[in-house]
């Protein structure tokens, strides 16, 4: 339970870390991510991210039932995260990455570069000392963000929550979900796939 309670705080202030910023700060939200990680004790105990929590399901890291109890407290901080970005600011958090490319090329991104951030986690999942692990994941994020994209499938929904209020456009629902929710679950798929391979090839 208290796992589960850390997973939606951690992913609260991850979400309105990013909100307020307007993804335009990927060193405030890796950051934010290293503070949380260090305080959960290593991405084994919490991820903050359901495409990593399905990542660590699917390499036999996490039991399904609870990634699911994960990923659920999860949409469940970003949803209140959007809700209370909604309220207080009176807009809608709107991601980047979409503009100037076209939809195909938008889920390309987001999930290559979710696979980078499952990887680097699901590589560093056995690390013994925390701050380390929680270090290099953080620098992979703030790398990723860079990009502009969200790379975590709970973040779009607290996105979807802000707009309750404000408003958001229903014709560019649909792309929001394709790209920043189904293609980060790509990405882990991919991540799985990498890190199988090349593990196998470096025993």
């Amino acid at each position: 339970m208290k796992r589960l309670l850390l997973e939606a705080l951690g992913s609260f202030f991850i979400t309105f870390t990013l909100m307020i910023t307007e993804n335009d700060n990927p060193l405030a939200v890796g950051l934010m991510i290293v503070t949380f990680l260090y305080l959960s004790r290593g991405i084994l105990k919490t991820q903050f991210n359901p495409a990593i929590s399905l990542t660590f399901a699917l390499t036999g890291h996490l039991h399904y039932a609870v990634a699911i109890l994960h990923i659920v407290s999860q949409l469940i901080g970003s949803i209140v995260a959007g809700l209370f970005f909604g309220f207080v600011y009176s807009q809608s958090f709107s991601p980047g990455m979409m503009i100037d490319i076209s939809l195909m090329t938008a889920i390309f991104w987001e999930a290559i570069l979710t696979m980078i951030i499952c990887w680097v986690s699901l590589t560093t999942a056995k690390e013994k000392d925390p701050v380390h692990s929680a270090g290099i994941i953080g620098l992979a994020y703030i790398a990723t963000f860079s990009f502009g994209g969200l790379f975590n499938p709970s973040i779009i929904f607290g996105s979807l929550a802000s707009g309750l209020r404000a408003g958001i456009p229903t014709d560019i629902i649909s792309s929001f979900l394709l790209v920043f929710f189904c293609a980060p679950f790509i990405g882990s798929l991919l991540a799985v796939g990498a890190h199988t391979y090349f593990h196998q090839v470096r025993e």
